[in-house]
This record gives structure tokens, C-alpha cells and sequence, in this order.
């Protein structure tokens, strides 16, 4: 597994553990091999998780864009995905390489989001594993992504969940005592 080879380097340098967990720890995986007709950017698919000491943490790497354009046709864009604290950006090429690219989607997470791991699925000839986000008040508001291998798919369901957690924590502690008011007059 790429991301224990990763670990056991990094430790291996001298760092303690708990170091390991605020530097970025950056996962690569090779293409698949085969005759497979799913495209990749660049040939590998990566998930940075980075931690600064504020607590904010980013998720970013490559994942596939799967939806239904305006005639019907189902399409699959590989797409770079960052999740930096509640904000959810989607881009063409990644902006780490690529500063002052602009997204192309944007969205927040709210306490709201729900993500559902969908299983696999072919898409072009080639096995992906989908996941789903909506939101629970307003399911018209959803997506779906896709990724290359079971455990990619697991990491971005963590990741979401993550940022999920960090905005009902800073809802609880922002929260002030609110006290309704409700007065009855009489009918007339």
C-alpha cells in the first residue's frame, strides 16, 4: 500500500508522529493498466491531506466528475477536488501547479451534507467507485463523483464527513442561548 510506504519514510527521517499529522502527507497512485479508456490528467491520481496549526485541514487530489449534460448524455471529467475548511472547489487542472486558476464549481458544506458511497460502477469501459453528496433539505442540490479504487473513494468519504463535523463543532460553539418570544393577542 502506497500510503504506509509513505508513513513508514516519513518516520523513518527522524520525525515523531505526531509531526507526521500537521505536514502534508501526499498519496500517488499509478494509472491503471490495461486497455482502460478512462483519461487521467498527468497519469496519477493523488489525495493531499494538509493541517496547519489552526486546525483547518485540506483535502485535495484528482477524482472524476460523473452527471447527465443538458441532452441526456451521461459524461465523466477528471477533475481536481479541494476541500479547504467548509468550502468545496472544483477545478480543471490543480491550482497548486497551476496558481490563480479559477474553479469551476464551487460549493460550502453545511451540516446538511449527506455522502453516500454508491459501489462501484463502469463508466467507459472501466471500473469506478461513485460516491453521492446532497444536501438533506433540498435534494435538488447533489453530485457525483467518482474514484479510481475503493480506498480513494473511503478517504474522500472521510474527508467530507471531516469537514462536516468541523462546521457542526464551530455551529455548537458559536451558538448564543436564543430565546424566543412569542406573544398572543387576541382575535378580534
Amino acid at each position: 500500500m502506497a500510503s504506509a510506504s509513505i508513513l513508514n519514510k516519513v518516520v523513518s527521517d527522524g520525525a515523531s508522529v505526531e509531526s507526521v499529522s500537521s505536514e502534508t502527507v501526499s498519496v500517488e497512485r499509478l494509472p491503471p493498466s490495461g486497455n482502460s479508456t478512462i483519461k487521467e490528467n498527468g497519469g496519477d491520481t493523488s489525495i493531499r491531506s494538509t493541517s496547519s496549526h489552526r486546525e483547518r485541514l485540506e483535502f485535495s487530489g484528482w477524482v472524476y466528475h460523473l452527471g447527465v449534460n443538458s441532452i441526456g448524455h451521461d459524461y465523466c471529467h477528471f477533475r481536481f477536488l479541494c476541500i479547504r475548511g467548509k468550502h468545496v472547489e472544483m477545478y480543471k487542472r490543480d491550482p497548486h501547479e497551476n496558481p490563480g486558476i479559477k474553479p469551476i464549481r464551487r460549493g460550502a458544506i453545511g451540516h446538511t451534507l449527506m455522502v453516500e458511497e454508491l459501489g462501484r460502477r463502469k463508466v467507459n469501459h472501466g471500473d469506478l467507485y461513485v460516491l453521492r453528496f446532497y444536501n438533506r433539505l433540498d435534494e435538488t442540490k447533489k453530485g457525483e463523483i467518482a474514484c479510481a479504487t475503493a480506498g480513494d473513494a473511503r478517504k474522500w468519504m472521510e474527508a467530507f464527513d471531516h469537514a462536516r463535523q468541523q462546521v457542526q463543532e464551530k455551529m455548537t460553539k458559536d451558538e448564543k442561548p436564543f430565546y424566543a418570544v412569542f406573544i398572543f393577542l387576541p382575535l378580534m
